[in-house]
């Protein structure tokens, strides 16, 4: 079956652990494709999407998700404006079908449904997930060991495009690690560089939304602390954080992924 196209081009929009796992494995990285196939969701036996198996989770751990609809394939053609009315207002549509099928960032209904319509002979049981999402302003990874009370912890931010940052394709311009002691130490990078980072200068972050060091800093940290914790004890595991463009030019801390079996 020939690959649906949508009318957009963005740089990683694609980006996905299948899709990153493809290229991990063209570069010959098995130990990075081990890693990745532990934090893959991947097909559900019960036919839940795999992203519903993640929202789940973080529902269960208490931390903030996207709104987002469940569906299957061919009762959301059915009337595919009920479902959209069912979704928060936002910058760009995230719709998925099964792991490496992903309608990553349209910002028309049009083209969701013709991606459901597209795939819906082949998959016509399968459950979809369907998010109307801000703009990532910000977004990270942050990494948990259970190595010690407390407990180590790493984090790395952009304050870029997500997508490419996700799949590699660009650095992080901030680095929060804290090595088995209470003390967490801060690193701004790139255009971030700073040697005293607590200053009111304003960068423009992806979305265009400017924030200064210290903001940055600030929503960084509230999304540490949305992670289940017990004082300075963190539940180990892996998380992926977005702080989402709103429509009232704020963020919104969300986070779309928490795999509490990753082993760092």
């Amino acid at each position: 079956m020939k690959e649906f196209v949508a009318d957009y081009d963005e740089p990683g929009a694609n980006a996905g652990f299948s899709d990153y796992a493809d290229t991990l494995r063209q570069l010959g990285l098995t130990k990075a494709v081990n890693l990745l196939s532990r934090l893959d969701p991947g097909d559900t036996a019960d036919g839940r999407n795999s992203h519903r198996v993640i929202a789940e989770r973080l529902t269960n751990l208490g931390m903030p998700t996207q709104t987002a609809i469940f569906a299957p394939v061919n009762k959301f053609l059915r009337r595919p404006e009920l479902f959209f009315s069912q979704i928060p207002d936002g910058d760009y549509y995230f719709c998925s079908i099964r792991p490496k099928l992903h309608l990553a960032h349209s910002t028309l209904k049009t083209e969701v449904v013709n991606f459901v319509k597209y795939y819906s002979e082949s998959y016509p049981a399968n459950e979809i997930f369907l998010a109307h999402c801000g703009e990532p302003v910000m977004s990270g990874h942050i990494k948990i060991a259970d190595d010690g009370e407390p407990n180590s912890v790493l984090a790395e931010f952009t304050n870029g495009n997500f997508n490419a940052f996700h799949r590699g394709l660009t650095v992080p311009e901030i680095e929060i690690s804290r090595a088995l002691t209470d003390r967490f130490d801060w690193r701004f990078g790139g255009q971030l560089t700073a040697d005293d980072w607590r200053t009111p200068d304003k960068f423009l972050c992806n979305g265009g939304v400017e924030l200064s060091r210290p903001e940055m800093a600030g929503k960084i940290w509230q999304a540490l602390l949305a992670i289940p914790h017990d004082g300075w004890q963190f539940l180990p595991g892996y998380y992926e954080a977005i702080m989402e463009r709103t429509q009232d030019g704020g963020t919104n801390t969300v986070f779309v992924e928490a795999n509490l079996d990753a082993n760092f």
